[in-house]
C-alpha cells in the first residue's frame, strides 16, 4: 500500500467538503479527527457504507472504460456486445448490478458485518487485481451480461410479472 502524504485535519476536512458529498457531521468535525479516538461502531458502519458507494462507483466507471476499449461507444454511450446483441450500459446499470448480484449476497450471509464485509470484499478484490492482474469482477459482469444476451437471442427472456 502506498504511503499517503501527511495531511492536516483542516486540509482533510476541506478536501472532504470539496467533494460535495453528503457526509455525516462527525466526518467533517476537525476536533473529532484531531482527538484520534477510534471510530464508534455506528461511525465505522457509516464510513463503510460511504466507502462501498465510492468503490462501487469507481468499479462501474472502470468497467465502462473497459467496455469502451473493447466495443467502442455506440448510440451515444457505452455498450456491451455479445454475438448479435448490443446492450447499452451506463454507470447506474453497472452499480445496480453490483448491488443486486454481489453486495446483496454478501449482506445476506449470516456472518456478514454489514457494509464492513462488503468493504473488505471490494478491498480484497482490488488487492488480488494488483497482485495477479486478473479482474474476476469484470469477468463476473461480462458473464452476467453475456447470459442476458443469450436469453435475448433465445427468446426465453421472461417478462417480470410486476414492474416497480
Amino acid at each position: 500500500m502506498k504511503k499517503q502524504p501527511d495531511v492536516s485535519a483542516e486540509e482533510l476536512v476541506a478536501q472532504l467538503k470539496a467533494t460535495g458529498m453528503q457526509l455525516p457531521a462527525w466526518m467533517t468535525d476537525i476536533d473529532h479527527i484531531k482527538n484520534g479516538e477510534p471510530l464508534t461502531r455506528e461511525e465505522l458502519l457509516e464510513f463503510a457504507e460511504i466507502h462501498v458507494g465510492q468503490r462501487r462507483a469507481t468499479l462501474a466507471l472502470r468497467y465502462l472504460i473497459l467496455c469502451g476499449e473493447r466495443f467502442g461507444k455506440q448510440y451515444g454511450g457505452y455498450v456491451f456486445q455479445h454475438d448479435n446483441v448490443i446492450i447499452q450500459i451506463d454507470q447506474n446499470i453497472i452499480e445496480t448490478l453490483l448491488q443486486a448480484q454481489v453486495e446483496s449476497a454478501i449482506l445476506e450471509h449470516p456472518e456478514a458485518d454489514g457494509y464492513i464485509s462488503v468493504m473488505r470484499f471490494y478491498m480484497m478484490s482490488e488487492q488480488k487485481l494488483e497482485q495477479e492482474s486478473s479482474n474476476w469482477l469484470n469477468d463476473f459482469i461480462d458473464e452476467f451480461l453475456t447470459e442476458g444476451s443469450t436469453l435475448l437471442l433465445s427468446g426465453n427472456l421472461q417478462q417480470p410479472t410486476e414492474l416497480h
